[in-house]
């Protein structure tokens, strides 16, 4: 048993109508039986998006305790990384993606206020939207 703070474990409280279920072709080695049966599963959890799959197992049943044991443990890893932001701040800016450098579309995008501004610009030094856009956002 991994012992979790009170917070995590009240995060990670979830009912069965939270997880969506979804079975699929395993595939691999098998051959005929891996590509006729739904062997592999996968939860994916409608509060955080969060999902995990296993299609190791020769049965669905296997399978599916697998997956469960798998997207309760990255719950739990997701919380606990959510609890450690809120007691340092610092670890916010670091973790999270500030901004985007997408040279095909020739644009920068910032992730906190969304504002999207020129690529070659924004690498000549004009750095003035951004900055602006930033500070409207934290005021």
């Amino acid at each position: 048993m991994v012992k979790v703070s009170a917070w995590v474990a009240e995060q990670v409280r979830r009912d069965r109508s939270d997880f969506r279920r979804d079975t699929f072709f395993a595939g691999g080695k098998g051959g005929q039986k891996q590509n006729k049966s739904e062997t592999g599963v996968r939860f994916t959890d409608r509060v955080t998006g969060i999902s995990a799959e296993s299609r190791e197992h020769r049965t669905q049943h296997a399978n599916e305790k697998e997956a469960f044991a798998r997207i309760v443990r990255r719950l739990v890893a997701h919380y606990e990384q959510l609890e450690r932001e809120k007691s340092d701040p610092r670890l916010r800016a670091e973790s999270r993606t500030v901004r985007t450098y997408n040279q095909k579309r020739s644009e920068v995008k910032c992730e906190v206020t969304g504002f999207r501004a020129d690529y070659d610009r924004t690498l000549d030094g004009d750095l003035d939207g951004l900055i602006r856009a930033r500070l409207e956002a934290d005021a």
